[in-house]
């Protein structure tokens, strides 16, 4: 039985070719969207979830009080891990973990590679397997360092690292003691390298402030321990070893669990509510749309047949065929036409996920031998024919013999009106998805277009790095004086990078609450105002040598006088803790850009390169009479005199600032791209459903025009009943989407308006291209030949 009903929805496939060929490439298109998005979803899902002990890592985080509102960080003090591991019998083990890129050589192949600090317990607390080496003891001897197979590679040639030798940062020499596989795609740590904790403390000395929050800090729970119960003893362990310190006292920590690293990490009220999460969720609903966006069109074209398929019905029901074998009947041609677009869909996902890749930079593959893999498709394939067909199977088949054998009963309007819904639900879902690609570019633009407080043009900058820090002084001397910069400013983070964060601050008038106000700390030498081209707006530069004592100055931004709350600064004190900061006020400053450019601006101070924060990166400007490359080439020279052991390195400042809008940038490709796929299914199903309604008006056609109507009136009378569905499809969709990004937007501090011409600019897209699609169509049967129409009459 089954056997036949597929053998008869092949041959119905091919009688009706044109049909046939509009629902495959439908269908097919919208599968391997679908299957697009839900590769994407399921990496994101699976982030950070992979690990040996998933169920039992956590991150610990700090829940504190900034200028009044709650806000978490992930950031903790250096003794917290081993404070953790000692005195908590619920944790079995800790690490801590801190980023570092250092300059890796084997003679003379030089590498400058993501590296970890970390403790002995990382590797087995990850399951980060370890191809060759000793595995007990690990990440105990500080001269020991461990590596992975790609590092390997780079600097051996092979895998057999164990025991050789390496030169870390042109000075220090390091024994491999093991090499591990490279780090997977679905972990937050990238490295390329681990150095023992021990090295750390050797590097920069042991640190045993906790005041000082600059490392991350994972715990693994014993398997019978209680998260809740443990998260509740650790909720003050710092403020129970800051006795007498006021700035901790509303700072408390939590335990976020691995599981939730990924999707959710974003700080809002003192929680982490939201991240990775939102994207999934919205890319979800995207994939969802897809596929009914593509199965609509199946029910309408399959609908618009009624015609041609309702004498077979008749006739099968008089020779006594049952409903219910009917439906089974135009749903095995629903599974057969999905089965075709399935094998379509997949070579076409084949085809497009490098360049899918590509457009969100990821790395998106499919294991074709993964048995999951083969039930997703067939799930899809299966959900999809039966999704589809089984309206218009119900349909088909619950036509009355009598009525359809006499021509009758086959186009009643409740059906016509089921099908304009359904155009309305199919382009409304174009029109929103085309809405918020817009208005995602037009929050980028407005972004974009922000005055930074800043000259970005012709400046770059350099990190500080070997042999620099030394002769510091001597590259700044020999750049100013080789014609190839006009300023040069040292600083301890580049202009367009994240500044730390410091409270505790005390100023006249200042009272106890204000202790937990925070200031964004730059620092920077002299030079700053001139080689960044912010502006003074009251008071004076920093100048060292005009005034001996600058070199405890401090320029605060017009944010951070507003929260001190002095009508004249200039000139008034501000210090922090005893004797930690101790600065007098020498000017006001312009607020500028520094970090997101969708954030508030920060209150900042901007210090005369104090010596306790270090300065690790060089700014220059440079010299526009020279060609850049011409100015690059001497800069270099410079460097490879003063710092020989490592490469130049420098990046531009206005592609740094550029680069902060990459996570927007393709996000709007994305829903960009999907909006496209979606007109274009859409219109696969207006030209089936224009080349039918034309097909069955043929003759009315005729007819109007013997009785003198126009070429362009008969275009209007066959486009009108499509140009009213779209209509209501943006009136539909307007609020929707509206609501949507509106939710969206609130995500930024510093966002746009949306405003109504969006709105009216999807539309517009949308209606032409369909109409586009529309008019290729009908106009063959407006200019046709009326004597034609009517010859049999």
């Amino acid at each position: 039985m089954f056997n036949n009903y597929f053998k008869t929805a092949w041959r119905s496939l091919g009688k009706n070719k044109a049909f046939s060929v509009l629902n495959i490439l439908g269908l097919s298109v919208g599968m391997a969207a679908t299957c697009l998005i839900l590769l994407w979803v399921q990496q994101e899902l699976s982030f950070d979830r992979e690990y040996a002990n998933t169920d039992r890592l956590y991150q610990v985080y700090n829940r504190d009080v900034d200028n009044g509102a709650p806000y978490t960080y992930a950031a903790t003090p250096n003794p917290m891990g081993p404070a953790l591991k000692a005195g908590y019998p619920e944790i079995e083990d800790v690490t801590r973990v801190s980023g570092e890129q250092f300059l890796i050589a084997n003679q003379e192949r030089q590498f400058k590679p993501e590296g970890l600090f970390v403790d002995e317990g990382f590797v087995s607390m990850f399951g980060f397997p370890v191809m060759t080496g000793d595995r007990r003891g690990l990440l105990r001897n500080p001269g020991d360092i461990f590596i992975t197979r790609s590092l390997a590679r780079k600097l051996y040639g092979s895998d057999d690292a164990v025991g050789k030798l390496l030169t870390l940062n042109d000075s220090n020499t390091l024994r491999v003691a093991a090499v591990l596989e490279n780090a997977p795609a679905g972990t937050r740590f990238r490295f390329e390298f681990l150095l023992p904790w021990a090295y750390y403390d050797k590097l920069y000395g042991v640190r045993t402030s906790w005041t000082g929050n600059n490392v991350r800090t994972y715990v693994l729970l014993r398997k019978n321990a209680d998260p809740a119960a443990a998260d509740r003893k650790i909720k003050n362990i710092t403020a129970e070893h800051t006795t007498g310190e006021s700035t901790t006292k509303k700072l408390t920590q939590f335990l976020h669990p691995a599981q939730r690293w990924h999707l959710y990490s974003k700080s809002e009220n003192g929680a982490l509510t939201d991240g990775a999460i939102g994207k999934v969720r919205i890319f979800m609903a995207v994939a969802l749309l897809m596929i009914i966006i593509a199965c609509i069109n199946f029910v309408n074209l399959s609908t618009a047949r009624t015609a041609h398929k309702a004498r077979e019905v008749g006739v099968r029901k008089v020779a006594g065929a049952r409903r219910s074998g009917l439906v089974l009947q135009f749903l095995s041609e629903s599974i057969c036409l999905s089965l075709l677009s399935g094998v379509l869909a997949i070579a076409g996902l084949l085809l497009a996920l490098p360049a899918f890749n590509g457009l969100i930079e990821s790395r998106l593959q499919l294991h074709f031998t993964d048995f999951r893999l083969w039930l997703f498709f067939g799930g899809i394939i299966l959900l999809t024919g039966v999704g589809a067909g089984l309206y218009p199977a119900l349909y088909l088949s619950s036509f009355v013999p009598v009525k359809v054998l006499k021509g009758a009963g086959t186009t009643g309007k409740g059906r016509i009106g089921i099908r304009k819904i359904l155009v309305v639900t199919q382009f409304a879902f174009a029109i929103a998805l085309i809405t918020c690609t817009l208005i995602i570019k037009k929050q980028m633009k407005y972004a974009q277009q922000r005055e930074t407080g800043y000259n970005k043009e012709l400046l770059l900058f350099s990190p500080i790095e070997g042999m620099a820090k030394k002769n510091y002084a001597l590259i700044k001397q020999a750049l100013l004086k080789s014609g190839a910069v006009t300023t040069v400013a040292g600083s301890q983070n580049p202009v367009t990078g994240f500044l730390p964060n410091y409270y505790g601050f005390h100023w006249e008038g200042s009272t106890e609450r204000d202790e937990n106000t925070s200031f964004y700390l730059f620092n920077a030498d002299e030079a700053f105002t001139k080689t960044f081209g912010t502006k003074i707006i009251a008071g004076r530069d920093m100048d060292i040598e005009r005034f001996p004592t600058d070199s405890t100055a401090v320029l605060l931004n017009e944010e951070a006088v507003k929260l001190l709350h002095l009508k004249d600064p200039v000139g008034k004190r501000i210090w922090r803790g005893a004797g930690d900061l101790d600065l007098h006020i020498v000017g006001v400053v312009k607020n500028y850009i520094s970090g997101s450019p969708y954030g508030n601006i920060q209150p900042m101070m901007i210090l005369g390169a104090n010596p306790a924060l270090g300065v690790a990166t060089l700014h220059y400007k440079l010299d526009p009479a020279n060609p850049v490359q011409e100015n690059i080439a001497r800069i270099a020279a410079i460097f490879k005199r003063y710092n020989p052991g490592y490469p130049f390195e420098y990046r531009f400042a206005d592609q740094d600032y550029a680069e902060q809008f990459a996570g927007e940038q393709n996000l709007s490709r994305l829903i960009g791209l999907f909006a496209a796929l979606s007109i274009f299914i859409a219109c696969l199903g207006l030209f089936g459903l224009a080349a039918y309604m034309a097909e069955t008006r043929y003759k009315e056609i005729g007819i109007r025009k013997v009785l003198g109507a126009s070429v362009p009136g008969i275009l209007l009378l066959l486009t009108k009943d499509f140009i009213r569905p779209i209509v209501t499809a943006l009136l539909v969709a307007a609020p929707v989407a509206w609501w949507i990004m509106n939710r969206w937007l609130q995500e930024y501090s510093y966002r746009t308006a949306i405003g109504w011409t969006v709105f009216l600019a999807a539309g517009s897209v949308v209606l032409c291209v369909a109409l586009i699609t529309i008019v290729s169509q009908t106009i063959r049967a407006a200019l046709s030949n009326p004597s034609k129409a009517l010859r049999s009459e």
